[in-house]
């Protein structure tokens, strides 16, 4: 990640955060404040709804326990009872019915469960109606209640109230509401808002949840569908429960906020609840209001980031564009100082470094060049060298080796035993001497000659060259072993002077071995293919390794071993120009290991 959208990253970072954090503070804080308001709200209107329902019961219990009480109402169904004349009592049921205008059937029944006397005469003669709700079980002198369900799926309330001529039952008093007297709580709607309403509920007798008023969304009294039942508030109050729900759902499935109450003296519970969309509507457009307000300053924030991190970054960028220049080698780009503070300070003694560079660079390239002439100077003292070495030298050598050769064939007979071993030498020294020009001048060449570079198959290069070097020594016992080499990529005649002067030397070195073994392998690291030449020769002493690879550095004389001192330096030479690298192992009359490296590729 570059720097810019790492300083752009940070800064934002510590930007959002705190705007993230006190946006959720606040929406909690505000969150919880309104829970505790509409708890607040809920609860008030539960307890004032429990105390109207208890105030219309009452009233109604009262007015049937007052008119059960009177003298002449029990004395009027005793008289009844014995007489079956109801001319008197239903008299007294009429005016008991004007006088309950919330009233719509006041009727007699006997100890049988038959209505005996009515307002209505179209129940007189019949059994009472049973409901299948349950009734309010009260004590002997409190009025029972129950709810009967009209053809329109209301409920009417009915209140009864048994009556006594001292201990002696006489039958029972009923009046009949013309409507449900609790839709006065259930339908008042006032501080609910628009979705808020008060639920009234009972358990049938097979101890399903039943709505004894119309809910606001469902206009008739029922059953709670069997999806919700379990789960709604209204179930929570029929177990005892007066509590605050802050999140449940309803019967239709809706979430809400609810209080429960239950009402132990009738065996009813009442809800009061709101739907959480509405009672949480300020929060969400508090929310809403926030994340606007949170996007703009946002928004702003990032301008700004984006502002100073350009005018941070733009110095460095343009300070690596002119370093990535230099690095290129154009050393006339230069750093532009935008600013005067440590970027600026930075950029300027960037242009002062480049400046003092470009003088340096421009004397280096006038040394080059002036070094270069006096190379090329001596590249061509140097050929004129080889040349005189070529040609002023050798003359010489033919001479005093062509008369040492006449004189060995015309006048051996003259020549003592003495004289023919100063002839031999003397010839013996001039081939010698003539090998050494001839080494030298290889070597000398090898730094000029380009390499060109192919596929060489080095293990049929080194057969080849131990083939051809063993048939200079028939007679020698030589065991040559040759393992499967890895190609190389270099120059081929150069690669065979190398497996040329190793082998050679090792060929020479176990002379003194009746059986000469010579093994050819290879290894290899990440990087380079590792080729070695070991052979059971007479080694040398490894304090002297270093002394190996240079002109004219041997470890065993010429009597012993013939040579000029240079084989190895070319081999040295030969694997330098390749990029590789030469090594050394031996122990003394143990033999030797000589390896060279070569690249991959």
């Amino acid at each position: 990640m570059r720097i810019r959208s790492k300083i752009f990253v940070i800064f934002f970072i510590t930007s959002l955060l705190p705007i993230i954090f006190l946006t959720y503070i606040n929406l909690n804080f505000s969150q919880n404040a309104l829970v505790k308001d509409t708890e607040s709200e809920l609860e008030t209107i539960a307890d004032l709804q429990t105390a109207n329902i208890h105030t219309i019961i009452n009233a109604y219990k009262n007015r049937i326990n007052f008119l059960a009480a009177r003298p002449t109402v029990l004395s009027q169904v005793t008289t009844f009872n014995n007489t079956k004349d109801n001319t008197q009592i239903k008299n007294t049921l009429n005016s008991i019915l004007l006088s309950l205008p919330d009233v719509q059937i006041v009727s007699l029944i006997d100890l049988q469960g038959n209505v005996v006397v009515s307002t209505d005469d179209s129940v007189i003669g019949k059994k009472q109606f049973i409901s299948q709700l349950p009734v309010i079980k009260v004590t002997k002198d409190t009025p029972s209640i129950d709810f009967l369900p009209d053809n329109d799926g209301n409920l009417k309330i009915r209140f009864r109230k048994t009556l006594y001529d001292k201990t002696t039952k006489l039958g029972e008093l009923e009046f009949i509401t013309e409507e449900n007297i609790f839709n006065k709580v259930t339908n008042n709607y006032i501080g609910l808002k628009k979705t808020g309403e008060v639920d009234l509920a009972i358990k049938d007798n097979a101890g399903k949840i039943f709505f004894i008023t119309p809910t606001r969304f469902k206009k008739t009294a029922g059953y709670i569908p069997s999806t919700f039942a379990n789960t709604t508030p209204s179930a929570e109050a029929l177990k005892k429960s007066n509590t605050f729900i802050p999140e449940t759902s309803d019967y239709r499935g809706k979430a809400v906020s609810a209080v429960t109450r239950y009402l132990s003296d009738l065996d009813m519970g009442l809800v009061v609840k709101i739907d959480r969309d509405e009672a949480f509507q300020p929060i969400n457009e508090l929310r809403d209001s926030m994340l606007i307000f949170s996007f703009i300053f946002i928004l702003f924030v990032v301008m700004v980031v984006l502002f100073f991190v350009h005018s941070l970054t733009g110095p460095i960028i343009n300070l690596l564009f002119a370093a990535k220049g230099v690095y290129t080698g154009d050393l006339s780009k230069r750093a532009l100082v935008l600013s005067k503070d440590e970027i600026g300070e930075l950029s300027a003694s960037f242009n002062t470094m480049l400046d003092a560079l470009q003088a340096s660079h421009e004397d280096l390239e006038k040394k080059v060049e002036e070094r270069t002439k006096q190379l090329e100077t001596s590249n061509k003292d140097l050929e004129a060298f080889s040349y005189s070495v070529s040609h002023d030298l050798r003359a010489p050598l033919r001479s005093i080796d062509g008369f040492s050769q006449i004189l060995e064939e015309d006048y051996t007979p003259k020549l003592d035993d003495e004289g023919k071993r100063v002839i031999a030498t003397i010839r013996a020294s001039t081939k010698q001497m003539a090998t050494l020009i001839d080494d030298l001048l290889t070597f000398s060449r090898l730094g000029r000659k380009p390499i060109e570079a192919q596929d060489v198959n080095m293990t049929s290069l080194a057969k080849t060259v131990f083939d051809e070097l063993k048939l200079a020594n028939p007679t020698r016992v030589i065991q040559f072993d040759c393992a499967e080499l890895p190609h190389a990529h270099g120059d081929a005649a150069l690669l065979k002077q190398v497996w040329v002067n190793l082998l050679s030397n090792a060929i020479k070195y176990t002379k003194k071995k009746e059986t000469a073994i010579i093994t050819v392998a290879s290894t290899s690291d990440n990087n380079n293919n590792i080729y070695c030449v070991k052979d059971n020769g007479a080694g040398f002493d490894m304090q002297y390794k270093d002394k190996l690879f240079g002109v004219f550095q041997r470890l065993h004389s010429a009597q012993e071993f013939e040579g000029t001192g240079v084989g190895l330096a070319i081999v040295s030479r030969i694997i330098t120009k390749h990029g590789g690298s030469v090594r050394a192992e031996g122990v003394v009359d143990q033999g030797a290991t000589f390896s060279f490296s070569l690249p991959k590729t």
